[in-house]
């Protein structure tokens, strides 16, 4: 038998960590590092293929991962240290957005966002930089935000929750920590946990910004067997979104649910 294929080789720069694939959903162990994919003979690599890249959040279980030409990295990183800076500067000044590419974003929804990126890049040194001038101006809401995101991507769901903890604590009607720490407890399977928060996060959402929440409750409530919730929700969705009846997966799923509590689904 000829095992023949196409690789990545040459690993360099590697940065382990854990997060939710977006390719395949599964949480667990991914990396990140620079390479080249080569086709090889018997696994030795004979034929490049393409340039080399920066592969972000490559999934164990699927293998698949973002990938970033290494001539872009630079630039990319460049970029993305002005930005930072900028959202560092107007929490110091006591702001709480700032101007991203003329759009008004919340400077701690974008440090911890990003944070996991520049992880991902292999600079450490503007991670430290983010997180000691946090708590050098004791700016304690985002500081907790980029903390559990850090310590989420290092594997410690425990601890990442205690931070999202203390962000809520410090930002309590701020939907941010609340969302973030239910799915710390979703992918603990603590189940009712991760329904609370994400039921307590919807309660200040209006219109279009539910859908996202509403999502992750209708996959809470199929896990727990709450088929009422669950046809409920799919409903408000449907509302929300009339094209979903269009959707013949969604539509399978709501008629399910409607059959398990006895309900005619809504026409």
């Amino acid at each position: 038998m000829i095992i023949y294929g196409s690789r990545m080789y040459g690993k360099r720069n590697v940065i382990n960590g854990w997060g939710e694939c977006e390719h395949c959903g599964v949480y667990g162990k991914n990396s990140s590092y620079n390479g080249r994919k080569w086709g090889h003979l018997y696994f030795i690599p004979l034929i490049p293929m393409g340039e080399s890249v920066r592969v972000l959040n490559e999934c164990k279980a699927c293998s698949n991962g973002s990938h970033l030409p290494e001539s872009d990295v630079t630039e990319v990183l460049r970029e993305l240290r002005n930005d930072i800076q900028n959202a560092l500067a107007r929490l110091i000044e006591g702001e709480k957005n700032f101007d991203y590419h003329e759009t008004e974003l919340p400077c701690a929804l974008f440090l911890a966002n990003n944070i996991e990126v520049v992880k991902c890049l292999d600079d450490e040194n503007l991670v430290d930089l983010v997180v000691a001038a946090l708590k050098e101006k004791e700016l304690h809401y985002p500081h907790h935000m980029v903390n559990g995101r850090l310590l989420e991507f290092q594997g410690k769901l425990q601890e990442a929750g205690t931070a999202y903890q203390q962000a809520a604590t410090e930002e309590p009607d701020d939907i941010l920590p609340i969302t973030s720490l239910g799915a710390i407890y979703f992918k603990q399977k603590e189940y009712e946990a991760a329904r609370l928060a994400y039921e307590k996060a919807l309660e200040s959402l209006e219109s279009q910004e539910r859908l996202q929440i509403l999502g992750v409750l209708l996959s809470l409530y199929e896990l727990q067997k709450d088929f009422a919730a669950l046809t409920d929700t799919y409903e408000e969705c449907l509302q929300l979104v009339p094209e979903y009846a269009q959707d013949k997966p969604f539509m399978k799923g709501y008629k399910k649910a409607c059959k398990k509590v006895g309900r005619e689904p809504v026409k």
